[in-house]
């Protein structure tokens, strides 16, 4: 089986330049809408909403009220070594993998020390110590002034560094498996997630390694951690008066800001040849993605041009035409400019054609480098049912540059091929393309 040739975003057909097939054999899932796939679908299907008001006081702002925060984990049960020193971070990471785990039907002694292991986490996770110093004395009224670090530097704990190395996420899990495997954490923000699988995906399809467990989560609900990105501007600003769920609208007029939650994902990748020989259940094949930057006029731009740049990079890498894909999970967000970007992006790249295009932040709210695995989760549900997740609020397009325009979000014709989008600041770009199926990338 070899690759097909690629111009300019992909693999040549040159022997050392093989393909394997690649397959998800298992996925775990924590959100602010459960822990199960199916009931997790159901319920966006019904339009239910996973945003509450934050209940502890010392984290909610009178501005920012309202998150996706979840109640139902509990890491005290887990059977994990290391569980009472996880923040709360790595304690919804372990959640899900141990979800996913059991969904694999782990034993003691199956994983290899070359089972890789590749982690996606917000950039702000950092020890809440040396966050404590920050606060207390680099916050002026409107700013965080860090010229002023140099002057405490004595007051941060010299075993900062230590204490976060022994809570390492991979270092947990290596641990739990018995592994030594590549530790890989990406601290790249909201694309994180995604990149990291598309990451395993190259790496098992090359035949490089034979399995990987993509894992990310995303809590920053501490009072330090939600204070910056509060100041930064990042979210959506409300009130206790307006409706929890009506708080987030992609795509809409309504469209002002997006609202935080938690959550956690691990995914298990492995080749179509390990999944078959070793019994397990393929939920879906993984065809190929792409991963680009383009920064735009600030940190906090993003650009149509990238969206469409790494969605066409993205088909051409799977082999596919963009109009083979049938529905995409979209980044947005509830940013307008974000999401006015990957609109324009979505209907340069699809002309006339059909495409359909779903979201699941309005119901889930956003998790940073989480959503978009979540997206997947939610994506192979779809696939291996045929359902399409609509979006959950009325869309009136805060962009009209198609009069059919109304057709990209309703249900897709087929559901053979989904394209999964994460995007964020710096701009970073990563799309993922899953089948049903499989072997669209793939010549015998």
């Amino acid at each position: 089986m070899i690759r097909k040739e690629v111009d300019g975003c992909g693999f040549s057909n040159h022997p050392e330049n093989m393909k394997r097939r690649v397959v998800i054999s298992s996925i775990g899932i924590a959100t602010s809408l459960g822990d199960e796939i199916d009931e997790v679908f159901e319920r966006i299907e019904k339009k239910e909403c996973g945003i509450h008001t934050i209940a502890d006081e010392k984290v909610r702002r009178d501005d920012f009220p309202f998150a996706g925060i979840m109640d139902y984990v509990e890491t005290r049960k887990m059977d994990i070594q290391g569980k009472n020193v996880l923040n709360r971070t790595n304690k919804l990471l372990a959640y899900s993998l141990l979800k996913a785990l059991k969904m694999y039907g782990y034993e003691e002694g199956m994983f290899a020390d070359n089972d890789a292991i590749y982690i996606g986490n917000q950039m702000q996770n950092v020890d809440e110590d040396v966050l404590k110093v920050v606060i207390n004395n680099c916050i002026t009224e409107d700013r965080i002034d860090l010229s002023k670090i140099g002057a405490v530097l004595k007051k941060i704990p010299p075993s900062s560094g230590i204490k976060i190395l022994t809570t390492t996420s991979s270092h947990t899990i290596g641990k739990h498996l018995e592994i030594h495997g590549e530790g890989n954490i990406n601290y790249t923000g909201s694309t994180s997630g995604l990149s990291n699988l598309y990451l395993a995906y190259n790496q098992v399809a090359s035949g490089r390694i034979n399995r990987a467990i993509v894992c990310a989560a995303n809590s920053p609900f501490s009072s330090y951690e939600y204070y910056c990105l509060c100041q930064e501007g990042r979210l959506r600003k409300s009130s206790v008066g307006e409706k929890e769920s009506e708080l987030l609208y992609p795509f809409d007029k309504k469209h002002c800001g997006t609202v935080y939650s938690e959550g956690s994902a691990t995914f298990i990748v492995e080749s179509e040849e390990s999944a078959l020989k070793n019994n397990r259940k393929i939920l879906c094949y993984i065809e190929g993605g792409a991963l680009n930057t383009f920064p735009g006029e600030t940190y906090f731009s993003l650009e149509s041009k990238g969206f469409e740049y790494t969605m066409k990079c993205a088909c051409e890498n799977s082999n596919l035409a963009f109009s083979d894909i049938d529905f995409a999970f979209t980044n947005a967000n509830s940013i307008p400019e974000w999401d006015n970007e990957e609109l324009k992006a979505m209907l340069q790249l699809s002309g006339n054609g059909k495409i359909s295009l779903s979201n699941s932040k309005a119901n889930l709210g956003d998790s940073g480098p989480v959503a978009a695995l979540h997206d997947c989760a939610l994506a192979v549900y779809s696939l291996q049912n045929e359902k399409y997740l609509s979006l959950k609020n009325d869309v009136e397009p805060d962009i009209i540059e198609n009069s059919n325009i109304g057709t990209y979000f309703e249900a897709p014709e087929k559901y053979q091929y989904v394209l999964v989008n994460s995007a964020g600041v710096g701009g970073s770009y990563c799309s993922l393309i899953l089948s049903r199926n499989g072997g669209a990338s793939i010549e015998e």
